[in-house]
């Protein structure tokens, strides 16, 4: 099978690769996505901490502000992805982009002024055919020569510009075989990893739906006695105050019964005071006759035609009574 050599091989790790502790304000993040953390930045490249994982070949727009005005915009592919931390149940990722077209003003969009690399010299003439290879071999070249790599994995160390192409073809092979193994490490590693933080997620959200139904029953009970001391409270309330209208109306009908009495009394002590004043006037005209008899009784008398002349006739009792009344 004959191999064919990225155009821009030559130029790789040409590019000078600026760390994050130098590259100052620069702040970092994904068009319609994330903000990141700058690991370090290359003209075709860069390195970054991301939340999310992205697969490999996806495209992605990555967003890099100095200042309001000074804003770059660079579009590239995700060239691999490993995890990088897992704190607190939270995993970060490494994540290396490859860049279509390298940024053209470093210096404006990171503020450090860098050198232009060298001109690649013109690639070797295409090597004699080869017999065919293992699909690994042909998927591991394939990557090597659709995808320019400007940024790679701190673990592997890119296979270097040689003439010989077996050379090549076999470091190619070794490379790929050597990702796998890592690839599978990573994915031996992390599945228990996973599986645990699974079944602690499984737990806590038992957990916490038990808690809920607990917390509703305890509302709902409490709910419950609430409103049953509510409806007491109405009861004794609407009773007492029931008491209170009957007490009340009993208070007014005895004060009705008090008044009718007064003024029965009223009526009846001025009947009293009547036959006060007739008998007052009956013992006076009673003391009057009394004493005109008393002075008839001690004038002498001359005979007996003055005597009769002198007496007065008196009204009888029945008469006198009347006219009292």
């Amino acid at each position: 099978m004959q191999v064919q050599s990225s155009p821009i091989e030559p130029e790789r790790r040409r590019w000078p690769r600026i760390p994050a502790s130098l590259l100052g304000n620069v702040s970092a993040s994904l068009v319609n996505g994330p903000d990141v953390s700058l690991v370090n930045l290359s003209r075709s490249g860069a390195l970054i901490e991301v939340a999310s994982r992205y697969p490999m070949k996806a495209f992605v727009r990555l967003k890099l502000v100095r200042t309001p005005e000074a804003v770059t915009i660079a579009a590239g592919t995700v060239l691999w992805s490993k995890v990088n931390a897992i704190v607190n149940g939270q995993v970060s990722y490494l994540m290396a982009v490859v860049f279509e077209k390298p940024i053209a003003d470093m210096e404006g969009a990171t503020g450090i002024r860098t050198e232009e690399p060298e001109k690649p010299s013109p690639p070797p003439s295409a090597p004699p055919a080869l017999s065919p290879d293992p699909p690994i071999v042909a998927e591991a070249i394939r990557i090597d020569a659709v995808v320019p790599i400007d940024i790679v994995a701190p673990s592997v160390a890119p296979p270097p510009v040689v003439d010989a192409e077996g050379r090549h073809e076999a470091q190619a092979v070794a490379q790929a075989e050597a990702e796998q193994r890592r690839w599978d490490d990573e994915k031996s590693r992390l599945l228990p990893e996973l599986t645990a933080a699974t079944a602690r997620a499984e737990a806590l959200q038992a957990s916490l739906e038990t808690r809920d139904q607990e917390h509703r029953q305890a509302l709902g009970e409490q709910h419950d006695r609430y409103q049953t001391i509510i409806a007491d409270m109405i009861k004794a309330s609407t009773d007492q105050h029931v008491e209170l209208s009957r007490q009340r109306d009993a208070s007014e009908h005895q004060r009705t019964e008090f008044e009718n009495r007064i003024r029965d009394l009223q009526a009846q002590v001025q009947v009293l005071e009547l036959r006060n004043a007739a008998y007052e006037g009956r013992h006076r005209m009673l003391r009057q006759e009394v004493e005109r008899l008393l002075s008839i009784c001690t004038t002498p008398a001359d005979g007996p035609v003055a005597q009769r002349d002198n007496v007065t006739e008196f009204p009888s009792p029945a008469s006198a009574t009347h006219a009292i009344a």
